[in-house]
């Protein structure tokens, strides 16, 4: 007879999709990162799914997860569209898998109810936690699910008597694989490999060694080939965050790691106002509860640190004290972890915050691994206190309202009253306008004539699209070196080396630039147009196909809820400038016919009224 899912893991499993469905339907904004997602997630599997050759390579920054969810994505896009909702999808299938294997662990580990509770956590958890398992980043939260199931194939092996070798081998693997997705694995794989020769002592750890490195090297042999052919992008990335000179090498590093652990932690959750109650009090309530979890399960990980390095160097320890140390040492990860992530950021370059609501959380991304142990730490360590009755029951039923009532706060990420719906189905999940950005990367190195071989390769959209792109991105480059100093910029110069038949939509792809430079400084676009002066140029139509640029920040289209304000912007320019921006006005019209025929109903209001300005002050 088949064995009957646990109550508990399908109430988490319902409210897990649910939330998630909702935020989705009702509140595509809130996670929204186009920046991050579309490239080169998306951008890649489109490429992939329409056949056009581009080589994989010039996709790797630094994290190879990045790779994995552009091939993954490939058939999700295949069964539903390369929307911008598909997209989403892959990632929030990784939350779910997340949520059954901390289940697993602590059913296993700790208790069905501690399974309970975690799994609820992951659920409907802070914030970050909930919005990021619907962010397709590639490595922060889908790293989440590979370390996991590292975690539990660790656990499984360290909990049983036979010590399989083909067990052992299944978790090396796993621990490589984590870390080809994403290199802040290091610190949950070494406490790992840390645990297990503190548990099996020196001399039986020297004899799993061979089956653990060929496991390992398995699992990290993905990593290995993309280094290879990107001359060890990822070593580069390292040293460039923790042992350059653009590092925070010689940075006081006490006072970074105080910042991670004090201010910043504070924040991570990034906690709504609930009923009321103001988001300062929630991040307190929910910080506390996290300490006293945390307090709670230092001593005894403290005597399992102990034990195990009085254990590497003494004999050979029997089978019954090898599994009676893994059962003191269970915790140590999830307390471990936090000190050594502390210590990572003290020495690193990494910066956190710097976003605006409602996308806020990308710049706590770094604590999602610290946030998912917190509510493992708080589920293990209620679990135990309930267990106890008396005052300890009492503290545990504390300690899971002091989470509890903070992570409600995600039940008002969605937009309940349903004012916008459907638009993720509206928009695309790539963005081929950013192939111009690998192509023109420095690290990349490609040379011009493959550049241009590349893109006259393309298809019709994709190309138009590229060659607009690749106007904005040495525009941008250009115009740092001019225009941003008040030195004007020789257009003519500046397309000279490029095809003829590219030039007009190079020059707009400039003045989308200098919008977005504008932009960037906190410059009304009127100050573009006056950027746009110091580009010198005796043609008419270059001018034209310039001031077209300024109408819009970006070679794309704006997201819906950026439309009001560009368009309001764009209004302005016009009342203020009339007759003298006739180029941008016909870019605006432009622009509001796109948006009109995307479809999506916030933005038909502005897109018709700034459109009949602009068809007044340049009309067909």
């Amino acid at each position: 007879m088949a064995q009957r899912i646990p109550l508990g893991l399908l109430v988490a499993i319902g409210a897990y999709v649910a939330l998630r469905v909702l935020i989705l339907a009702t509140s595509f904004e809130s996670v929204a990162l186009p920046m991050y997602e579309l490239y080169p997630m998306g951008t890649m599997a489109e490429l992939l799914r329409q056949g056009i050759d581009f080589p994989v390579r010039w996709f790797y920054d630094n994290a190879a997860g990045q790779l994995l969810m552009g091939w993954l994505t490939v058939p999700v896009f295949g069964l539903f569209g390369s929307t911008y909702l598909a997209l989403k999808l892959l990632p929030a299938a990784l939350g779910l898998a997340t949520l059954v294997l901390v289940w697993l662990v602590l059913d296993r580990h700790v208790s069905r109810r501690a399974a309970g509770l975690g799994a609820l956590f992951v659920a409907v958890g802070p914030p970050t936690l909930a919005k990021y398992s619907l962010i397709n980043s590639g490595n922060h939260f889908e790293n989440l699910c590979f370390s996991s199931l590292a975690l539990l194939l660790a656990y499984r092996w360290f909990a049983d008597p036979a010590k399989p070798r083909a067990g052992l081998l299944a978790y090396a693997c796993a621990c490589g694989f984590a870390i080809f997705v994403f290199l802040g694995a290091l610190i949950p794989v070494g406490i790992l490999f840390g645990m297990h020769a503190g548990i099996r002592g020196l001399r039986r750890a020297a004899r799993d060694l061979p089956v653990l490195a060929a496991g390992f090297v398995l699992g990290l042999a993905p990593l290995l080939v993309v280094n290879l052919a990107t001359a060890g992008r990822g070593a580069g990335f390292l040293d460039a965050k923790f042992g350059g000179e653009t590092s925070a090498r010689g940075a006081d590093v006490w006072a970074r790691m105080g910042e991670f652990l004090g201010p910043a932690l504070w924040r991570a959750g990034v906690f709504e106002d609930l009923g009321g109650v103001p988001r300062e009090l929630l991040a307190s309530l929910f910080l506390a509860a996290f300490v006293a979890a945390y307090a709670a399960a230092v001593p005894g990980v403290a005597s399992s640190v102990l034990g195990c390095a009085r254990r590497l160097a003494g004999p050979v320890p029997a089978p019954r004290e090898e599994l009676a140390a893994f059962e003191r040492a269970k915790l140590a990860p999830f307390v471990i972890y936090l000190p050594l992530a502390a210590l990572a950021y003290g020495i690193s370059n990494f910066r956190l915050g710097g976003h605006a609501t409602p996308v806020e959380i990308a710049g706590y991304r770094y604590y999602l691994p610290a946030l998912l142990y917190a509510g493992i730490l708080i589920a293990a360590t209620a679990d135990r206190w309930l267990a106890a009755g008396g005052t300890r029951r009492t503290a545990g039923i504390a300690l899971l309202a002091a989470t509890g009532i903070p992570c409600a706060s995600s039940l008002g990420v969605p937009d309940w009253t349903c004012a916008s719906t459907g638009v993720g189905s509206r928009l695309d999940g790539y963005n081929l306008a950013q192939l111009a950005r690998a192509l023109v990367s420095s690290r990349n190195a490609v040379p011009q004539s493959e550049i241009v071989a590349r893109v006259r390769g393309l298809p019709e959209a994709a190309r138009a699209r590229t060659v607009l792109a690749l106007g904005f991105n040495l525009g941008v480059a250009r115009a740092e070196t001019t225009v941003a100093r008040g030195a004007p910029l020789a257009l003519a110069e500046h397309l000279a080396p490029w095809p003829p038949e590219w030039h007009a939509a190079l020059a707009q792809g400039l003045g989308h630039g200098l919008r977005f430079q504008a932009r960037v400084r906190g410059a009304p676009p009127q100050a573009a147009l006056d950027d746009a002066r110091l580009v010198l140029t005796d043609d008419a139509l270059l001018r034209d196909a310039l001031e077209r640029g300024l109408s819009r920040p970006n070679v794309g289209l704006p997201m819906p809820w950026e439309t009001a304000r560009i368009l309001g912007e764009n209004a302005d320019v016009l009342e203020d400038r009339g007759s003298a921006a006739r180029g941008f006005a016909r870019g605006t019209r432009q622009t509001c016919r796109e948006l009109v025929e995307r479809g999506i109903p916030s933005d038909l209001a502005p897109a018709l009224a700034v459109g009949r300005v602009a068809a007044a002050i340049a009309p067909d």
